[in-house]
């Protein structure tokens, strides 16, 4: 499974640059200063149901019988659960990228995003007094079974250096069947001796044995009928997103902030900013929209008509001169709410069409929903709320 691009490639990964960053961990890993052993003790790595059929659902998007071989994929996640004495308990997993046939690039992007999740999985343990965290990570092997690759090891033992309970599992679908769950844990014997040279390891990583909630064969039982429900629907998915993406984000809400556009914006160009760095908004010069500057100049020369009637003592003229601004103001409001509300209802009907299969999204398709929902929200409340002002005027 590769993480970053070969060698012969001038770009460096993230991960790259972090080992040349820190010179003490290449020492640890090429076992140049550490020479303490990690020392084995019994434990027993129960794997639940909900992370199972999370790690398979989203693999099967990628990789199944019903595909042709050259286009499988491979794709990475991490695992959540909590140790109790000495079971390792594998509660969640959560799908974070899928790569090409040969493996998976983990960048910038899924860094972040993993380090969002680990935030959000700290405040869920504390709200729900759990001990859960990030406890490993998993990947597919299309066709290729069980084994670690030299950058396998290297990515484990980012795991297993700082976690000695940590675990890393492996699924490949042309291994289930009938006796078999296609999945299989590995660990590191020893964390301070990853060869980084051989090819498939033998002496450094070990099979565990996983135990299944509630069963190995409810979970083979199970899985088949998820399988075929997602092979069924795979191009569905697909398609559904990839017009969430084209068609809702790209197009009807860029036009909506282009024409209507009521939220503040960033100033200057931000093209050659890496969109996914800890930067928030406020970081950045902010200005407001053309037609949001348009509404806020309307509303001073109204307010300035009333005032000036207010101080006239007409109070007729007054009421009647209020009225004709706030239908003029509602009307110049009224196509940017309409728009607004198609693409909420066209944004909510495809998401009704993806929904039970949320879970099998990785972070990057998650992450773009949520961002969609959360901009026409506010959007939406915005309007309301300028409307209101208006009314209240």
């Amino acid at each position: 499974m590769k993480l970053f691009k070969s060698s012969d490639e001038k770009k460096k990964s993230t991960y790259e640059e972090s080992l040349e960053k820190y010179p003490e961990l290449m020492n640890f890993i090429h076992n140049k200063k550490r020479k303490e052993h990690f020392i084995q003790k019994e434990q027993n790595f129960i794997l639940y149901w909900e992370a199972y059929k999370r790690i398979v659902g989203y693999a099967i998007r990628y990789a199944n019988d019903e595909m042709k071989s050259k286009e499988w994929r491979e794709v990475y996640g991490i695992l959540i659960g909590s140790v109790e004495g000495s079971y390792i308990l594998i509660k969640e997993a959560i799908p974070m990228v899928s790569g090409d046939r040969a493996g998976v690039e983990y960048e910038n992007k899924q860094y972040v995003d993993m380090a969002n999740i680990d935030h959000r999985i700290y405040e869920k343990a504390i709200i729900d007094k759990e001990n859960d965290f990030i406890i490993g990570w998993w990947h597919t092997h299309p066709g290729f079974g069980f084994f670690y690759s030299p950058v396998d090891t290297l990515t484990h033992l980012g795991y297993q250096s700082v976690n000695s309970n940590a675990i890393g599992l492996i699924f490949d679908h042309t291994k289930l069947d009938k006796k078999s769950t296609g999945i299989a844990g590995l660990r590191l014997k020893d964390v301070s001796k990853p060869s980084i040279k051989s090819h498939h390891l033998p002496s450094d990583y070990e099979i565990v044995e996983l135990i299944f909630k509630p069963g190995k064969e409810q979970f083979i039982s199970d899985i088949s009928e998820l399988i075929d429900d997602i092979k069924k629907n795979k191009d569905k998915i697909d398609d559904t997103l990839k017009y969430i993406k084209n068609t809702i984000k790209n197009n009807a809400i860029k036009k909506l902030e282009d024409q209507f556009g009521l939220l503040p914006q960033n100033k200057g160009d931000l093209s050659n900013r890496d969109s996914y760095t800890w930067d928030t908004e406020e970081d950045f010069p902010q200005d407001l929209p053309t037609f949001r500057k348009f509404l806020e100049e309307k509303g001073e020369q109204f307010k300035e008509r009333l005032d000036k009637l207010k101080i006239s003592g007409d109070v007729s003229k007054y009421k009647k001169e209020k009225v004709k601004i706030q239908k003029e103001f509602k009307k110049e409001l009224e196509v940017p709410k309409d728009f607004c509300k198609t693409i909420i209802q066209d944004y909510k009907d495809k998401i009704k069409e993806i929904i039970r299969y949320w879970d099998y999204l990785d972070s990057s398709e998650r992450l773009m929903c949520e961002e969609i929902l959360t901009k026409l929200t506010n959007y939406a409340e915005t309007l309301r709320d300028i409307t209101i002002n208006v009314l209240k005027k």
